[in-house]
């Protein structure tokens, strides 16, 4: 133990690991934030039995899952003003949330796509017309009675009116941004028209010279579905609101009722549609069976599943049958988000007891080099339909990996396919 403190003492005071050249009393002003990392760092750098094989290999896991506490006591009371919550920036334009410390060497390439929820009350109170935002949250519930689906959905409709960020609107994925005409077991397949798919957002008021901020209740992963589909558009503008709705609760900002405080508010105009002519659109982001079939076998191709070990071993049949696409490793979804709780006895209020964020750079990196994936190759990803995996694939995105695609039937389409090779522990 004694030896374990002693290293990051001794990487402040030499620079080890840190970028570019520095001297010792620039180190010695390296804040606690900056020890407490490099102490994550060495206790990462620490081998475990349970450290994930590389891509290829048998059940590759990646079974760790990050939790932070933040005491309620912290948390802002919901009828604070404005002016006590957002904070100009004195340099002027506005401030983008990177969960990635300054003093780390990975960086995320794309730090707007990811905004806080200071960044965003700040837009809204200055009235920025570009600003759209969208509550992309669906529901999982139960299969009906004789469904194939191994689970019912709805939207966050119900919940929207009971309370959401000011302005908001929900979008339907399943109703209105997936493919009409999909079996009844693989809901949210992307539309084989993009024109089709630019019209819907269009109608919502989402296209050409809009800044939409997309955010989820609970897991983030309906927010980055949204942003993957946008992307596959060609459309790069979007951003992602790291924590969601359940941070923007527990930090204590406004929130808009659709009885009362958002009464005469109009829905957002219709607006230019995404141009999805020539090559400006990119479809090959999303995959089919037939595609990940092809590269199985293939050395240059990582798969990457991003549901729970229990799946990826086969110890839960959720989706059918039990097991996972072969030789696919394993990064779940949860690896790569940090878990804020919120502890205390509020009675009086209604927050959310937890809130998801990404993790940082360094640790999403790790994570997916660590199962092998490489920034030179192809890099498949899969979950149970397309949603989840989502999230793997936009921290991929931002850290550099240029040929990142997700298949879109996931295991909702290969576990039933009885035709298409399965393994298990």
């Amino acid at each position: 133990f004694h030896t374990l403190m002693m290293v990051p003492f001794f990487v402040i005071l030499t620079g080890v690991g840190a970028t570019g050249s520095r001297s010792i009393n620039s180190h010695a002003k390296l804040s606690s934030k900056a020890l407490y990392a490099s102490i994550f760092q060495v206790r990462n750098f620490i081998p475990s039995r349970n450290s994930a094989a590389c891509c290829g290999t048998k059940s590759a896991v990646m079974p760790s899952i990050n939790k932070r506490i933040r005491p309620r006591s912290l948390r802002l009371r919901y009828a604070i003003s404005w002016s006590r919550h957002v904070t100009r920036n004195p340099l002027g334009g506005h401030r983008v949330f990177s969960t990635t410390p300054s003093d780390q060497t990975v960086q995320f390439r794309h730090p707007e796509a990811i905004v806080d929820p200071e960044w965003l009350a700040e837009r809204i109170k200055d009235g920025d017309s570009s600003l759209r935002i969208y509550d992309c949250t669906t529901f999982f519930g139960p299969p009906s009675p004789g469904s194939h689906a191994p689970y019912s959905i709805r939207s966050a409709l119900e919940e929207h009116r009971m309370g959401h960020i000011p302005g908001a609107e929900v979008l339907d994925i399943q109703e209105e941004l997936s493919e009409p005409s999909s079996p009844e077991h693989l809901k949210f397949m992307m539309p084989k028209d993009l024109y089709y798919l630019a019209q819907q957002f269009a109608k919502r008021g989402l296209g050409k010279n809009t800044r939409p901020v997309l955010y989820s209740r609970g897991t983030p992963m309906w927010a980055t579905r949204v942003w993957w589909m946008l992307r596959a558009l060609g459309f790069d503008h979007a951003a992602v609101l790291d924590g969601g709705y359940n941070r923007w609760v527990v930090e204590g900002y406004p929130i808009e009722t659709d009885d009362k405080t958002s009464m005469g508010r109009e829905p957002y105009s219709p607006a230019e549609l995404i141009d999805v002519s020539g090559d400006k659109a990119r479809p090959g982001l999303f995959v089919d069976a037939a595609r990940v079939l092809e590269t199985r076998r293939d050395p240059g191709v990582c798969t990457i599943n991003a549901l729970k070990p229990r799946i990826h071993t086969g110890q839960d049949d959720k989706y059918g049958r039990p097991g996972r696409i072969p030789g696919s490793v394993n990064v779940p979804y949860a690896s790569v988000l940090t878990t804020v709780e919120v502890q205390g006895d509020d009675s009086k209020q209604t927050a959310p007891s937890s809130y998801s964020l990404f993790v940082d750079a360094e640790t999403a990196s790790r994570a997916f080099s660590t199962v092998g994936a490489t920034k030179e190759g192809e890099n498949i990803l899969y979950c149970g339909g397309g949603i989840s995996a989502t999230i793997d694939a936009f921290l991929m995105h931002q850290l550099g990996y240029e040929n990142v695609v997700v298949y879109d039937g996931s295991l909702g389409e290969w576990a039933k396919d009885a035709s298409l090779p399965i393994e298990t522990d």
